[in-house]
């Protein structure tokens, strides 16, 4: 994959060179060889020109480069928030109280010995079926302590911490503040 997008790269360069070489330059060139003969030798000045086009193209090249990576950085926010507004959808309160809460608090353990800390007003199944909600669309995950693996049930009931995925996790405050 990494030698595709580099040969592509090196394909951009290679025809913007081709482009500045027979275009601009070309008449550049010829102008100096034409109007200015004791000016350079016309070999020396062709391979100037060469590099030039080269560095130029290169330049060209890894500024689109650039701005497209810009570009799509700035539309991961948005491709979160719609993450979040479709995981919400069936029990917005709820949802968003949780993220909130898990946001504040860091993590979220359920199935351990000790009393859970939940979100006001919502009790453990409550609890258990917005995080298994959020999970399906991504924006939580579980990490199991411990899993009896000698029976289904042990794995489903596994004791686990639930904590935002670390993709979303900077753009959600932002992504929340939509749902004051």
């Amino acid at each position: 994959m990494a030698h595709k997008k580099r040969s592509r790269s090196a394909r951009s360069v290679i025809a913007l060179w081709v482009c500045l070489m027979s275009g601009a330059f070309s008449i550049l060139r010829e102008g100096l060889v034409l109007f200015v003969p004791t000016f350079a030798d016309p070999t020396r000045v062709f391979w100037a020109c060469s590099n030039i086009c080269f560095v130029i193209s290169g330049w060209v090249v890894i500024h689109q480069k650039v701005m497209r990576i810009r570009e799509l950085e700035d539309r991961i926010p948005e491709r979160y928030a719609r993450m979040v507004e479709h995981a919400v959808a069936d029990n917005e309160s709820q949802s968003i109280k949780l993220l909130r809460h898990i946001k504040l608090i860091g993590s979220l353990a359920l199935g351990v010995a000790s009393a859970p800390n939940l979100p006001a007003g919502m009790d453990h199944s409550e609890t258990l079926k917005s995080l298994k909600l959020l999970k399906a669309e991504g924006i939580v995950y579980d990490e199991p302590l411990q899993i009896d693996t000698s029976s289904p049930l042990a794995m489903m009931m596994a004791p686990a911490i639930w904590r935002i995925s670390p993709g979303i996790e900077p753009f959600l405050d932002e992504i929340l503040c939509e749902y004051e």
